[in-house]
């Protein structure tokens, strides 16, 4: 599948550090963790997921911060 194919080839650049669903509350929902110096750099690496291209995942950024060191 073109989502999970764009998800490790992410993953492999080193950009995503963590992906994953959410269950449980009946609507297609999920989590994309990145390791990117802006929220512009992130939603350009958002926009090549083909699901996001064919409309079937809505993308919402949030600037996210932890400790320097915590993240791979």
């Amino acid at each position: 599948e073109g989502h999970l194919a764009n998800i490790n080839r992410l993953a492999e650049a080193g950009k995503l550090v963590l992906a994953g669903p959410f269950y449980g509350d009946g609507d297609r929902r999920g989590v994309f963790i990145f390791k990117v110096d802006s929220l512009a750099e992130a939603q350009a690496l958002t926009d090549t997921d083909p699901a996001v291209i064919a409309g079937r995942l809505k993308i919402v950024l949030h600037r996210w911060s932890v400790p320097k060191g915590m993240l791979p």
